[in-house]
């Protein structure tokens, strides 16, 4: 974070419940409040969103249960007013605590990215904050664009900004300060099956931390870890920040030596500090005795628990289990291990969620121990508390209060607590859903039949055809190159001598009535019906002359304005980009025949994209498609 932490203080700040804030509030801007237990353990600082500068993001659970860190000078006294918007919002005896939380953090959110951004008086005035809006809404529309950002997080962030505008200025004003700043469409986004490499390094790092992390804490071994990674191996310590060196890594404390494991020497710390007091480093010294000594410290259990995150993030990538499923799974100590209807290398966990049998399959006998490996560590988190839960959050210390996991972030903390020191920063954490379609993907070039696909994924076949089969980037790179190639056959259709052809409404034919597909599943398969069609097929002959160019040229400008113009551009691009592809393909391959076929490609060119005059048939087509509303009229 680019703020100053040395200017940051803790102030002192009142816990209130929902109900509470219904009340007279003297300091809104010193409220917390207090949720259920269940959904949340820690109060929420909702009077820290008063302060502009503040701490934005929390690294670990401990510092999330204090007040938020806040620069006393950055408050902002036309916030309360807003604070005491939000407390009549959120105390509405309509709202669950869960639903509460979820309104809190988009909230948040936005007001973050108004302070992160520039936008710190954006409820100074309405004019004000009708252009932090618009700003904030380009931002979030550049981030989509680039892909930093999904469609449903931008669409609900400006959403929750309109929401937090009409609660403080009223319907009348929200409408001036929105006005003619278009929303951002909600569309469901089609996640794609992570890169193969990236999914790899995932599974590898999370089973080398379950796995390692699971075997200092049972094994009772002492400071420092050994990690042994894919790609690197590292030492932990027990502090919290700056106790592992990595190749991800930047801060890293002097009392540790991390290349040979163990406490530095007095020498060697001093020089890492600006004052290096004796009685300091023994102070460093005896911490670290003292939690070698004690095998339930804290900090033991917090590296138990990131060991049983990592598990249950390689459980919901090896089964694609969604968050709601896995959130309900039961604890059994029977559970009933059987070969899968698959292949009797493939095994299958029986659980129950809610009373309801479920079947999961693990992979191979590898996977099944790895599952047997969890029980062990979360046999060691209870220490003979009981839990219902298959999976669960602890609460803090060394107190295990295990609670039934929520969707949402705590699907998240695992991802939250590697990224950066386990994994590059790079990487994005693969979620359910995107687990799912990799899955299917190999089990789909296994030649697993559709119906067990679907089986082993637990949905319908209807379902793992319309949202599963998608291929991963790197197959997909490959499987472009072979389809451009196979377009740009379309060079060779070009005929300087016009011999034994039939002129149709792209160009010549040279055996019509017996249409041939040159590439593989085609856009428009060619059927001598469709014009289009007749560019995929090969029988197709272009004449080397202004006829055949105007006619492609005319071609491609209808195209361009159903690509640019149509309500379904999904469709219209699907449709529509590889035969434009092909196109251009032939026209490059004209001009390069001569000097004078070069002009004439640009002059025809010039008449038909930048002056309108296309070929009679196509411009009937064109005023048809306009007619029909295919594309929108002048």
């Amino acid at each position: 974070m680019s703020l100053n932490e040395a200017n940051m203080v803790i102030r002192e700040t009142v816990v209130l419940t929902p109900a509470q804030l219904r009340g007279d509030i003297d300091h809104p801007e010193n409220v917390r409040l207090k949720l259920d237990e269940a959904v949340r353990a820690s109060p929420i600082d909702i009077g820290s969103l008063a302060f502009s500068k503040r701490r934005f993001t929390y690294n670990m659970w401990k510092e999330a249960a204090d007040p938020t860190p806040v620069v006393l000078s950055s408050f902002r006294r036309e916030r309360l007013d807003m604070l005491e918007a939000l407390f009549d919002y959120l105390s509405s005896t309509k709202y669950q605590d869960t639903t509460r939380e979820t309104y809190f953090d988009n909230f948040k959110s936005v007001i973050d990215a108004c302070d992160q951004l520039g936008f710190a008086d954006f409820m100074e005035s309405p004019q004000k904050c009708r252009h932090a809006y618009k700003n904030l809404s380009n931002e979030w529309r550049h981030q989509l664009k680039m892909e930093d950002m999904s469609n449903g997080q931008a669409s609900l962030w400006q959403g929750t900004f309109r929401t937090l505008i009409r609660l403080c200025f009223g319907k009348d004003e929200a409408a001036f300060i929105v006005e003619r700043i278009n929303p951002i469409p909600r569309q469901r986004n089609r996640t794609k099956p992570p890169k193969e490499q990236h999914f790899m390094t995932f599974i590898q790092t999370a089973i080398a931390l379950a796995r390692q992390l699971k075997s200092f804490v049972i094994e009772e071994k002492d400071f420092p870890i050994k990690l042994k990674m894919p790609d690197y191996e590292a030492f932990v310590f027990q502090s919290q920040g700056g106790n592992v060196k990595t190749p991800f890594t930047t801060f890293h404390r002097g009392i540790y030596n991390f290349e040979q494991g163990r406490l530095a020497t007095f020498d060697e710390w001093k020089d890492t500090v600006n004052h290096g007091l004796k009685s300091d480093y023994s102070d460093r010294v005896s911490n670290f005795e003292e939690v070698n000594k004690d095998k339930r410290h804290e900090r033991r259990i917090d590296f138990a628990t990131l060991s049983m995150q990592a598990y249950m993030k390689i459980f919901i990538l090896l089964t694609g289990a969604q968050p709601s499923e896995v959130k309900q799974l039961e604890y059994s100590e029977n559970f009933e291990y059987e070969k899968d209807k698959f292949s009797n290398d493939f095994r299958a966990i029986k659980l129950r969620a809610k009373g309801r049998e479920v079947s999961y399959n693990l992979g191979n006998i590898y996977g099944y121990k790895l599952f047997k490996e969890y029980l062990e560590v979360r046999k060691w988190i209870l220490n003979g508390t009981e839990c219902k839960y298959l999976f669960f959050t602890t609460g803090s210390g060394n107190t295990i209060e295990p609670r039934q996991l929520r969707s949402g972030r705590g699907f998240n903390r695992y991802f939250d607590r590697v990224r950066g020191i386990y994994l590059s920063n790079d990487l994005k954490d693969i979620t359910s859903c995107p687990a799912r379609k990799y899955k299917n993907l190999i089990l789909n070039q296994l030649e697993v039949n559709l119906k067990t696909r679907a089986s082993l994924l637990n949905h319908t076949e209807e379902t793992n055809t319309s949202d599963y089969t998608e291929t991963t980037p790197e197959r997909q790179a490959k499987e472009f190159q072979a389809h451009w190639e196979a377009v740009k056959k379309a060079r060779k259709h070009v005929d300087l001598t016009g011999k034994h052809s039939k002129k149709i409404t792209t160009g010549h034919c040279v055996e019509e009535g017996v249409p041939e597909s040159e590439i593989d599943n085609p856009p428009i398969e060619p059927d001598c019906k469709t014009q289009y069609g007749c560019l995929f097929c090969a029988k197709y002959s272009c004449h080397a002359d202004e006829e055949d160019v105007h006619k492609l040229y005319s071609v491609l400008r209808v195209i361009d304005i159903v690509r640019n113009e149509s309500p379904d551009f999904n469709h219209a691009e699907e449709k529509f980009q590889t035969l434009s592809i092909r196109i251009n393909e032939i026209l490059k391959s004209v001009g390069e025949k001569s000097a004078d076929h070069q002009a004439m490609i640009e002059w025809v060119e010039k008449k038909v994209m930048v002056t309108g005059i296309l070929t009679p048939f196509w411009e009937r087509r064109l005023d048809q498609y306009e007619r029909m509303g295919v594309i929108a009229s002048a």
